[in-house]
């Protein structure tokens, strides 16, 4: 999750989320933290890791993505076609 940029200008009031990076497992989750907007400080529903941090390892990609699965977010098709990406890169 990150703030909305437009033409240069970040844009407190908007919010990009990569859903199908989370969904995908490519997302790890981040505690809750706060974000700042105007006099006002408000708690988020996460905030994204510097890209620095290490990726998790197959086997949590795998049993996230399984989670998904189990909790009907995603479907057998993407579940298949994602697990099969993530096999794939042992």
């Amino acid at each position: 999750m990150s703030l909305s940029v437009q033409h240069g200008k970040v844009r407190s009031d908007w919010l990009v989320l990569n859903v199908a990076a989370l969904a995908a497992g490519e997302l790890p989750a981040a505690a809750p933290t706060t974000v700042s907007m105007g006099n006002a400080t408000t708690p988020s529903a996460g905030a994204a890791k510097p890209s620095g941090s290490a990726s998790p390892s197959i086997e949590e990609r795998l049993l996230r993505l399984k989670r998904l699965r189990e909790q009907d977010l995603i479907t057998d098709e993407e579940y298949k076609r994602k697990r099969n990406e993530i096999l794939d890169q042992l």
